[in-house]
């Protein structure tokens, strides 16, 4: 049985290769006194946050995401399951990170965790 998907073109996709999440906070410094900033922010989302932030994923990058995170797979074994090249994989766990970050940056934002001017 053939699993394999094409890619799903995402919009701004210069854009999204340009986003880090990383440098983001790193800018904004919402946690100064922290030694662990990546984690102290991430640790700032509600589950159900997470949870929209994956669901506005197309399904070809949510499902890789998923099973790396949840259910600890390697990239071979993501490979034999979704029936697509291991190249394929590693493209839409990328894709989909940054996808994830992107989103998760925008919810900061609406919930003020924070600021939202432009640079």
């Amino acid at each position: 049985m053939e699993h394999y998907r094409h890619e799903v073109p995402l919009d701004e996709a210069g854009e999204l290769d340009r986003f880090s999440l990383h440098d983001q906070i790193a800018d904004e410094d919402p946690f100064p006194y922290s030694n662990r900033l990546h984690d102290d922010f991430l640790a700032e989302f509600e589950d159900d946050d997470v949870r929209r932030a994956l669901a506005a994923l197309p399904e070809v990058y949510r499902i890789p995401v998923v099973l790396v995170y949840t259910e600890e797979m390697s990239y071979q074994e993501l490979a034999e399951v979704l029936g697509c090249p291991l190249g394929t994989v590693m493209s839409r766990l990328y894709r989909g990170r940054k996808t994830l970050e992107r989103e998760l940056w925008e919810c900061a934002k609406r919930r003020g965790l924070v600021k939202t001017w432009d640079r």
